[in-house]
């Protein structure tokens, strides 16, 4: 069982070698319930794993080695006892969950899902383009101050900050509470960034709420116009703070077609990696980035872009395993047309994506990175560009 879960996971057939002299014993071997465990082992490593088990006294054998025909076989003295393609079995393993997924899902998602596991061996597939740059912690440079926006239900502020902080960035937490009260202005910052979260708990719409806090209030409204139209300045707006300031699109210049955003199209609450390659731009986000396809963080249950007119400064789109933009679940978590996951204003000093780059920035968030990304993944060019712009401002 736990061999072919491992072969499922992994799209990997396996052929169970179970060379026993007795085949009486080879279904109580199989259905055992005594402890132990599994380890697969590069063939070049194997022996250098047998003596050094075999120095502690660690009873193992080996019972089963990959295959290229994607099929899970069961074998004893050669003879097949058992074989069956990766397909078949995951169909039968997968048959309840299945139907279950149509029912509180939609359909469609349930069979594009299924039929993805089937074309593609791998669903992880980087390629990047440019230099992983390092902080260096700037630990002697003054900092560009960033205002960090809260509202109530917004909880993606504290990885947010981190990424902002490690690339140098020094991070007030702002409220919206203060606005028009406490803050007169944003002077002081270089850059606004709103993190992901759930404001208001999205009861009023996913984001929306915020960005009439500020549309309906003159004296507000008017501390933001005189920020985002500052070109020394920047704003970054992920996930719901990517609604929040799509809401706002009329007093961002250089906005001539933003998205909107509704439920995503499988019905549910999204929370996987997909992929994102970036698109050729002015945003100073992404500067040097074009080109790359690079695993993220998606979160979000209102994340699919509608466009009113033609889509227009696309920073990032959902890509298959192939790297071509898909509307298909679930390398397309929402069903965004064209794959649309985030856009930028005309200068490119103003963005929103729907994803959580601010997850992966460190190698080490994720649960499998190429062995070559070290202390920080190509996500964190993103906020270096950011820091950069800000240092030249």
């Amino acid at each position: 069982t736990s061999l072919i879960e491992m072969a499922l996971c992994s799209n990997q057939g396996l052929d169970l070698i179970l060379d026993y002299p007795e085949k009486a014993k080879i279904v109580p071997k199989l259905f055992s319930e005594e402890s132990g465990l599994l380890v697969e082992v590069e063939n070049k490593k194997l022996d250098e794993i047998k003596k050094y088990l075999g120095t502690l006294g660690v009873n193992y054998e080996e019972i089963a080695r990959k295959n290229s025909q994607k099929k899970f076989t069961i074998k004893s003295f050669k003879e097949t006892m058992f074989s069956s393609d990766l397909n078949t079995i995951f169909n039968e393993w997968s048959k309840v969950s299945f139907e279950m997924q149509k029912i509180r899902d939609t359909e469609q998602s349930a069979e594009q899902e299924k039929q993805a596991y089937k074309e593609f061996d791998e669903f992880l597939t980087p390629k990047i383009t440019f230099p992983i740059p390092d902080s260096g912690k700037r630990l002697f440079s003054q900092k560009p101050k960033v205002a960090l926006l809260r509202e109530q239900g917004i909880n993606g502020h504290y990885d947010m900050a981190a990424a902002l902080m490690e690339a140098g960035f020094e991070v007030d937490d702002v409220h919206m509470s203060e606005f028009g009260n406490k803050l007169n202005n944003l002077d002081t910052y270089r850059g606004l960034v709103v993190p992901g979260g759930f404001s208001y708990g999205d009861v009023l719409g996913a984001g929306s709420g915020m960005s009439s806090t500020i549309l309906f209030n003159s004296k507000i409204k008017k501390i933001f116009e005189d920020f985002l139209g500052n070109d020394k300045n920047f704003a970054l707006g992920i996930c719901n703070g990517c609604q929040f300031l799509s809401g706002l699109h009329s007093i961002i210049p250089g906005v001539n077609s933003w998205p909107k955003f509704i439920r995503n199209d499988s019905d549910q609450y999204e929370c996987r990696l997909v992929q994102l390659k970036i698109e050729e731009t002015n945003s100073i986000f992404f500067e040097g980035m074009q080109g790359s396809v690079i695993p993220v963080m998606v979160s979000h249950g209102e994340g699919k872009a509608i466009f009113e007119a033609d889509e227009t400064n696309v920073v990032a789109r959902y890509v298959d395993p192939n790297h071509e933009n898909t509307e298909y679940y679930p390398f397309n978590p929402n069903g965004s047309n064209a794959g649309v996951a985030g856009v930028c204003n005309e200068d490119g000093r103003v963005m929103i994506m729907m994803p959580h780059p601010e997850r992966t920035y460190l190698a080490k968030q994720y649960s499998w990175a190429p062995s070559e990304w070290q202390q920080y993944s190509p996500w964190f060019k993103m906020f270096d560009n950011a820091y950069q712009f800000a240092k030249k401002n």
